[in-house]
């Protein structure tokens, strides 16, 4: 849940952002097929939660809850989203988010999207 539904969808948000500041075509290009192929795979993360909670029944119901409240208790890191690892100087840079900003999307994302996706799937068991 947390790597696929949080941190992919985390990643979609933030490189849509980075393609809103983006001005070079080529970076533009590059970054909007990265937000289709980051949606994309947050897309299958949400679509294998909702059948593992079909299928799965109340241990699964249990587990996906208690990652949920995990993931969206923590505070999120941009690098794990933009890059492990990367520096924050690299992060810097007038056409770029910066990690301060990236974790800022990153929540925002947690509190627009994942919050309300993983409240429908929950229903009333949905407690974060």
């Amino acid at each position: 849940f947390r790597s696929g539904c949080v941190g992919e969808t985390g990643s979609a948000v933030v490189a849509a952002e980075q393609l809103a500041l983006a001005t070079d075509p080529a970076v533009r290009a590059a970054l909007g097929e990265i937000v289709a192929d980051e949606a994309r795979h947050a897309e299958l993360a949400w679509l294998t939660v909702a059948w593992a909670l079909e299928v799965g029944g109340e241990p699964v119901l249990r587990a996906v809850t208690d990652a949920l409240r995990d993931a969206t208790h923590d505070a999120p890191e941009a690098g794990d989203v933009l890059a492990p690892g990367l520096r924050a100087e690299l992060l810097a840079s007038p056409n770029r988010l910066g990690r301060d900003e990236a974790v800022a999307v990153i929540a925002r994302a947690v509190d627009e999207v994942v919050r309300p996706c993983a409240a429908r799937l929950l229903g009333s068991s949905c407690s974060m």
